[in-house]
């Protein structure tokens, strides 16, 4: 599943990232190979001294905060690429925290949320909720996944998880 982030992300080698939620680092390392620099949020306190550890000399910075409480604009010097794995229950107050950081902007947005979510997030005109892309982004929800891939796993999906990338 890392694999098919990074590559929904079309990072070039120039670019850089802001990964949401590192966790365990599995998608970070793939992140790292591909992007020019990676700057990760844990809220974890241990898991981020942990990925610390994995990371050191590499091109990854970790920040143990809560992303709903820094600018993420404030690790950049010139627009950045967004990777996340969002809980469900972050997901609408991430988003919006996200679009509207800057500048610099995010240049886009992959992200893995709940399938319910992921469609709201790429309803079309006529279509929308509170979470639909707006004017100046399109959004496309590419294939469901299970939700047995996320660790720790998430309650309440009803077996169905879904990738949302936001251009």
């Amino acid at each position: 599943m890392a694999s098919a982030i990074v590559k929904a992300a079309a990072l070039q080698p120039a670019e850089e990232v802001l990964e949401v939620g590192p966790g365990l680092g599995v998608l970070t390392e793939r992140l790292a190979r591909a992007a020019h620099r990676v700057v990760a949020v844990e809220i974890d306190t241990e898991l981020a001294s942990a990925l610390r550890v994995e990371f050191d000399g590499a091109n990854v910075t970790v920040h143990t905060a809560d992303v709903l409480k820094v600018e993420p604009a404030s690790f950049f010097e010139k627009p950045f690429v967004v990777v996340a794995n969002l809980p469900y229950h972050i997901t609408s107050p991430a988003l919006r925290h996200l679009l509207a950081a800057g500048p610099p902007f995010a240049l886009r947005l992959v992200v893995m949320v709940q399938a319910e979510v992921a469609e709201r997030i790429a309803a079309q005109p006529g279509d929308m909720s509170s979470l639909a892309v707006g004017a100046g982004a399109g959004a496309h929800r590419p294939p469901r996944t299970s939700r047995g891939i996320f660790s720790p796993a998430e309650g309440g999906l009803g077996g169905r998880s879904a990738r949302a990338a936001v251009r």
